[in-house]
């Protein structure tokens, strides 16, 4: 294509040769990128030499447009100049290699350190749980108690859920249950349980609990330390032995 270029402007040949020596010094890649330049420079030094004499600033600008084409110092800067830039370039790489391999190993340690600490926002979600234990109303007795549920914990660690609840000799009940809960960063917590009659809306009883959180919060141990008990206006006070194991119901939340 250059040398259809160079015969339709009627480049001289002694031009062609001249350039072709320069380019001659310069790698294939180098003497690619600089064609299109010194073709430029070839046209603009034949459209002068067509100028007359006459023609104001004519000599500089020939003289000008020669020094570009023909120095032989001038190809040699440029490749020198591309060398210098590649060899900067490669510093800056490897630097900025350097920096983003440390910080990809520092930044998973923080991430870690902070993923490791618990939090009433974590552990928000939908659970599962059971609870088995004994009631002890009075040292000479004692009864069983079971129950399993579901409930729901937000963000700001408010409770709401429902369970099934069974007591000795086989008495179940359906039962409502709200209250809230507090999550430590060392995993530890507690949840204070109110348990309501769904029917009558009345409060029933309500519980503080310890907790302790395991598995990333993905489950829950609870230990029952107090239990109230409410017959209408009457509260009474009964000493347990109940734990409770939780679970979320669903792996994302």
């Amino acid at each position: 294509m250059g040398r259809c270029i160079y015969s339709a402007l009627q480049i001289p040949d002694r031009y062609l040769c001249q350039a072709s020596e320069e380019l001659g010094h310069l790698s294939h890649k180098n003497s690619r990128e600089l064609g299109f330049s010194l073709t430029w420079i070839l046209v603009g030094r034949t459209i002068c030499a067509n100028l007359p004499s006459s023609f104001p600033g004519k000599r500089r600008i020939v003289g000008y447009l020669g020094a570009l084409l023909f120095s032989p110092v001038e190809p040699r800067k440029i490749e020198t100049r591309r060398m210098l830039m590649s060899r900067n370039i490669m510093r800056i790489s490897l630097l900025t290699i350097f920096v983003a391999i440390l910080h990809m190993s520092l930044v998973p340690t923080v991430w870690g350190q902070e993923d490791s600490k618990c939090s009433t926002a974590k552990a928000a979600g939908e659970w599962g749980y059971v609870y088995t234990g004994t009631l002890i109303p009075s040292p000479a007795s004692s009864f069983p108690v079971a129950a399993v549920g579901r409930y729901t914990l937000d963000k700001e660690g408010n409770i709401s859920g429902t369970q099934t609840r069974s007591i000795a000799l086989g008495e179940t009940a359906q039962e409502v249950i709200k209250g809230t809960s507090t999550v430590n960063a060392d995993s530890t917590g507690t949840a204070t349980i109110s348990v309501y009659d769904p029917k009558t809306g009345n409060l029933l009883r309500t519980a503080v609990l310890a907790a302790v959180y395991v598995n990333s919060q993905r489950e829950v141990r609870y230990l029952f330390e107090s239990l109230v008990v409410f017959t209408g206006t009457t509260s009474t006070s009964i000493r347990v032995v109940i734990t409770a194991d939780a679970k979320r119901v669903f792996s994302k939340d």
